[in-house]
């Protein structure tokens, strides 16, 4: 980035008016107006830029994407932003009104001749605006304007540009992609002695194919003259050949010879193209034309233009310009009699079937053979039908020149080919395809609504077999679903891209360059390894590399995807290959829009791209490789839930839920020698090939690139989470508590840093350690239960502390659906207890009232001599409605009753 005097220069050498420096500073200072995201016809990027310090929205892959990454490189574009503030626009309405309108460019680029927006548009599409009749975009001297932003930007003393695919060409940006790895500072300078032995490999010869020099060479070669060729010290036409197509590149010695070679080879497709077209096309007087099937002949030649006689005897004036296109666009072709019958020839010739060409000849040889037997009747032609091959051939003889033309047989072309439904009833046909197109019915009750009105208007009905027909002709099957039912029940209709784009190949053009990420459940059930419950079944997360199909990293876990699984992904990655892909694909899950995802991202410059939603065929390469593990791995285990896709077809004796006998430990260690170690062995159907063989092919031609190697035991804090947003306090004497555990160091021991708050990373695949940042650098804390992990590998104590979280997890959520009946349980011992309270109670009353009864001889005096005594008795509201009833109200029969 510019320093302020940089910048200040910059300005003045371009006569910035203040305004326009008010609005420069601006842009600097804000932060992008916007986020950018995929949509069904894009691909949403990030792109970590080591130029600007931080990472660049780009919306769309094909142009955006691609301006950031040429800006990157280019020395004479200082600053670049994306989504810089909303301007204000104006434009005229069809009546003439003036309107404002908000309007996002989308970059802002300050370079060394020019200060300005940039908008990024295909030219399908700004033709598609014009041809419609608008009048934002125009094209006006060989480049597309945005006449709103270029007037506002003239109004400041800035500039608008508009960027589209003619702005580049597709071999500048492969080979700049190829050799940026080459152009960081990491990458050493290539030696004397090193630059003289790659010289003397060509041996005297002017220049050498890629491929040739590197077969030359011995191991390390590849990045040698990679690096020779980011410094200029060897040359390639890198606006003409791709350096990925190693068969075909030409490397030279000198710059002079290389471009004496373009000179070369473009002089000589002209030459090719003229010597093409001369015998075929002349533009001189008396020269015949074909336009529109008529017969024109030239009778005047100007400087300028040429006038054309047509078969009504009028003169048409023509410019040359305007014949040359209609020319190179096929509108007029060559009307001299030999070039007529040529074309006439070569259409019959190319509509014939193979078969048909091979019966023309053997008729042919049949009558210079006159006892030839004929394959197609198996014997001798008559006189009668040689008589008629002998004149078709004469005559095919005078008009063609060739005798076989008039034989083939055309009996496809015989019969009546004249439309059985009258013109009325296709128009009604076409309205009645109309409404197939939008509306969910069936063709039958189209038919029927085409029989009303065929009816009332007195038409001959046709039959549906016929309709069927004519809909199936008028309406491609994915309009008619996208109408009727949607975008997505479309999807699976459309149309695949036959033809890649050059500009950018979807799979890169080397190991490493684009690796694809997703995660799915494996159809596999699993059990505790200790107790041997069903744990359910776990997910299975791959980062696959997009060019060989090698899987790069996997991880199995019962966690649900998140940051936490993608962190185990490249961590699992660096580990295994030491290095990180360029380009990561995938979907935009919430684990892959989280802030911690794009933060390791930017810290490791990996480019994201987002598959756009519903688009299912840009994710095809890691879903195959899930389709592959399930059919050759997970489908022929004991346990697979396969069958229990159609379950109402599985009996209670196969469930495969009640058979399962693989555990998370066992599984992954067999998982890991089938990815491994099997799965690059097999032939892949797309490569033509094994991954391995691909993977070997693609390190020895595309370079090692060894100063890109990522240090797995320096980088392992770099792929931990922090532990929550906040920091985590030391209790003196316990430590830092981190979840249930306590986790302490020998660093942590100083007294002043007791009650203090440090940041804490942690690996949630294992709990036996943390690191803590203590004085300015990440301290290692372990926990008192490391000693039980001591001896035992990373993966298993990753096994072990996945297991563990997933039982507890179970246990929890096994405790919330029983709670209910525990409650009810609980509520029933309470009665019961209850009640066993007040039956000792009572117990205790009968035994009182018996020995009242005995000693009762004689009434008391001043009462009744039938009541019981006065005393008062509380009788449980179970047994006796819930009321304190008083002995004296009862009678001795009603007591009696009551014992």
């Amino acid at each position: 980035m510019l320093t302020n005097e940089q910048l200040e220069k910059l300005m003045n050498d371009l006569g910035l008016t203040p305004e326009a420096r008010a609005v420069v500073a601006n842009i600097r200072g804000s932060d992008p107006s916007r986020r950018t995201q995929s949509s069904p016809k894009s691909v949403n990027s990030r792109y970590a830029s080591r130029k600007m310090g931080q990472v660049i929205q780009a919306e769309s892959r094909s142009l955006e994407l691609t301006a950031v990454t040429l800006w990157e490189h280019d020395d004479d574009v200082y600053e670049y932003y994306d989504q810089p503030p909303q301007l204000r626009l104006n434009t005229k309405t069809t009546l003439g009104q003036v309107t404002g309108y908000g309007y996002t460019p989308d970059f802002f680029v300050l370079a060394k001749d020019f200060i300005g927006w940039v908008e990024c548009k295909k030219t399908e599409f700004l033709e598609g605006e014009v041809a419609n009749g608008k009048t934002t975009f125009i094209f006006e001297k060989n480049q597309w304007l945005h006449v709103p932003g270029s007037q506002y930007a003239k109004s400041l003393g800035l500039q608008f540009e508009v960027f589209t695919e003619c702005s580049f060409s597709s071999a500048q940006l492969n080979n700049t992609v190829f050799l940026e790895d080459y152009w960081r500072v990491g990458c050493a300078a290539i030696g004397l002695v090193e630059q003289k032995e790659i010289r003397k490999l060509f041996e005297g010869a002017p220049f050498l194919t890629l491929g040739n020099l590197i077969g030359r060479g011995g191991d390390g070669t590849a990045d040698i003259i990679y690096k020779m060729l980011a410094d200029e010290q060897l040359h390639f036409l890198a606006e003409e050949e791709h350096l990925s197509e190693h068969s075909s590149t030409k490397i030279f010695l000198e710059i002079a010879e290389a471009k004496a070679y373009s000179f070369r080879k473009k002089i000589a497709l002209t030459q090719d193209a003229e010597i093409y077209q001369s015998p075929v096309i002349t533009l001189a007087v008396g020269s015949r034309l074909k336009w529109k099937n008529k017969i024109y002949e030239i009778v005047e030649a100007g400087d300028d233009n040429r006038c054309l006689k047509g078969p009504d005897d009028r003169a048409i004036f023509l410019p040359i310009d305007d014949l040359e296109r209609l020319i190179a666009i096929g509108d007029i072709k060559s009307g001299e009699p030999e070039e007529t019958a040529r074309a006439e020839a070569a259409t019959i010739c190319n509509g014939a079937h193979p078969k048909e060409i091979e019966d023309a000849l053997e008729r042919l040889q049949c009558l210079k053979e006159p006892e030839r037997i004929f394959s197609v009747t198996g014997k001798k032609p008559c006189p009668r039908i040689r008589r008629t091959w002998e004149a078709r051939a004469r005559k095919s003889k005078e008009l063609y020149g060739c005798e076989y033309i008039l034989l083939i047989d055309r009996a496809k072309s015989r019969g009546n080919r004249t439309r059985r439904l009258v013109p009325a009833v296709l128009d009604e046909i076409g309205k009645m395809a109309e409404v197939w197109k939008t509306e969910d019915i069936s063709v039958n009750a189209i038919h029927a609504m085409l029989a009303a009105v065929c009816t009332e208007k007195g038409l001959l009905i046709p039959s549906v077999k016929a309709l069927r027909r004519e809909l199936k002709n008028r309406v491609k099957a994915y309009d008619q679903t996208l109408g009727s039912q949607g975008e997505k029940a479309a999807y699976i209709q459309k149309e695949f891209v036959w033809f890649l784009d050059r500009t950018s190949p979807p799979h890169g053009e080397r190991f490493l360059e684009v690796a694809h990420i997703d995660h799915t459940k494996m159809d596999v059930h699993l059990i505790d390894s200790l107790h041997g419950g069903n744990l359910g079944r776990p997910w299975l997360s791959l980062l696959i590399d997009a060019y060989t199909r090698v899987i790069l990293a996997f991880v199995l876990t019962y966690d649900a995807p998140s940051y936490r699984t993608l962190m185990l992904l490249m961590r699992e990655c660096v580990r295994r290959h030491h290095r990180v892909p360029r380009t990561i694909v995938s979907d935009a899950g919430s684990e892959f829009l989280s802030a911690y995802w794009e933060q390791l991202l930017a810290r490791l410059e990996i480019t994201k791209r987002e598959r756009p939603a519903g688009q299912s065929r840009n994710g095809s390469v890691i879903e195959a490789a899930f389709g592959v593990v399930d059919k050759d791995f997970t489908h022929q285990l004991t346990g697979t839930s396969k069958r229990l896709k159609k379950p109402r077809g599985v009996s209670r004796s196969h469930d495969p839920r009640k058979h399962a006998i693989w555990n998370l430990p066992v599984l992954t260690e067999e998982l890991d020698k089938y990815i491994y170690e099997v799965y690059p062995t097999l032939n892949h159907s797309a490569l033509g090939t094994t991954p391995q063989q691909a993977m070997e092919h693609s390190k020895k031609m595309g370079g090692s690139r060894a100063w890109k190697y990522v240090s797995y035991e320096e980088s392992r804090v770099l792929f931990l989470p922090s532990y929550g947003n906040s920091q985590i306090t030391l209790i003196p004497g316990r430590g830092l508590k981190v979840g249930p555990f306590h986790y302490f160091s020998n660093e942590l021991q100083a007294p002043e840093l007791e009650g203090k708050r440090f940041l804490v990373r942690y690996d949630p695949f294992d709990l036996s350690y943390v690191y803590a940042y203590v004085n300015r650098r990440w301290r290692r804390c372990e926990t008192p239960m490391a000693g039980h992990l001591k001896g035992r590998t990373e993966k298993e104590i990753a096994l072990i502390t996945d297991e563990y979280n997933a039982k507890y997890r179970q246990k929890g959520k096994k405790l919330k659906e029983t709670l209910p009946d525990y409650g009810r349980y609980l509520q029933q011992t309470f009665e019961k207890e209850n009640i066993l309270k007040q039956q000792k109670r009572d117990a205790e009353l009968n035994k009182s009232i018996d020995l009242e009864e005995h000693n009762d001889t004689e009434p008391v005096a001043g009462e009744p001599e039938n009541q019981i005594p006065s005393q008062q008795v509380q009788i449980i509201p179970a047994l006796l409605g819930g009321t304190t009833v008083s002995p004296k109200k009862l009678s001795k029969f009603q007591f009696r009753e009551y014992k």
